[in-house]
């Protein structure tokens, strides 16, 4: 009897477990041929990489070395970010960023407890764990990536210098500009620690990754 119930044990275990890995996909960029995971988070679907299209400007891989850019995508100003998606994918705005935010664990009261939905809603690294790579990151906060969402940290840049967060923070631009200027985008942030904040003072010239969303 015992015995019989340590086997159900283990298969449920083994059921659950397979029951949590999240099915991808695969899109072929037919720009220029690469590669891309896809994943469904909620009613969402998201490339599970950083965009790694190299557009004509508007675009840099960070400290210009394309090792960098094929691990962690491509860095793009607020305007190039904007058209730099394929065909039937687009930058998220706002609105599907807060969407994405609730599909992994992050209430409405915390997102509009800083204010109008800016702001750091505060250390989740229960919830970070399973959104983060499982490579990339510094020593010990690798991830489980259970979501399949695969974030990496790709830092940030100014305009064409000044290279800084690489291996540490992951910045992506919204669709979305401050409504009361237009040259700050508004962008989702997550840090090494967990922290995950939306901040809309960032200049629209800034080097900042993209995570495509299917239209």
């Amino acid at each position: 009897m015992k015995k019989n119930l340590f086997i159900a044990m283990l298969l449920l275990m083994a059921s659950t477990s397979f029951a949590q890995e999240p099915k991808l996909d695969i899109f072929v960029d037919p720009r220029d041929g690469k590669e891309y995971q896809t994943v469904k988070i909620g009613d969402q679907v998201w490339f599970a990489q950083n965009l790694a299209y190299k557009a004509k400007d508007g675009c840099w891989a960070y400290d210009n070395s394309k090792k960098n850019a094929k691990k962690y995508g491509y860095l793009y100003n607020f305007n190039t970010a904007q058209k730099a998606c394929p065909d039937g994918w687009h930058v998220p705005s706002m609105s599907e960023w807060e969407t994405f935010e609730r599909a992994i664990g992050i209430s409405e009261v915390e997102q509009t407890g800083s204010g109008n939905g800016y702001g750091n809603r505060k250390n989740k690294p229960g919830i970070s764990f399973r959104i983060r790579a499982k490579e990339g990151w510094p020593k010990g906060l690798n991830g489980t990536n259970e979501l399949g969402f695969n974030m990496l940290p790709g830092g940030e840049s100014g305009s064409k210098c000044c290279f800084e967060s690489l291996k540490q923070h992951a910045y992506f631009w919204s669709s979305n500009v401050n409504p009361s200027d237009s040259s700050i985008g508004i962008e989702w942030v997550f840090y090494d620690d967990g922290d995950i904040a939306v901040y809309r003072h960032s200049s629209i010239y800034y080097g900042r990754s993209v995570r495509c969303i299917q239209n």
